[in-house]
């Protein structure tokens, strides 16, 4: 199986990956307050093995002269911190968050 994903792979023009939200979602209700309530839990996160190998990914994809997209539910911008850069946010990010009763949102 991973030999027919690395021929696809090879002969693919443009990749589009897409990811899941985040394991953070099921420890906190997707509420304004749940969201805001994962900041300190975001702030500490660091991205995992499967982060890097979509950057990896993204990066041999550019080296190639091919297109890669990255579509992701999370919101908590560790597929930024391994270093994807082409990257839809579907539900946005955390940091971009604020309140509507406050001024400037």
């Amino acid at each position: 199986m991973l030999r027919s994903f690395q021929n696809f792979m090879n002969n693919a023009k443009h990749s589009v990956i897409l990811t899941g939200k985040s394991h953070l979602h099921r420890k906190i209700p997707f509420t304004c307050v749940g969201v805001l309530s994962l900041a300190p839990v975001v702030s500490r996160s660091k991205p995992n093995k499967a982060h890097f190998a979509v950057a990896a990914l993204e990066t041999r994809c550019k080296e190639e002269s091919k297109k890669s997209t990255l579509i992701t539910q999370n919101i908590d911008r560790l597929h930024q911190a391994a270093g994807s850069q082409s990257i839809i946010e579907l539900h946005g990010s955390l940091r971009d968050v604020c309140r509507a009763d406050r001024q400037g949102c």
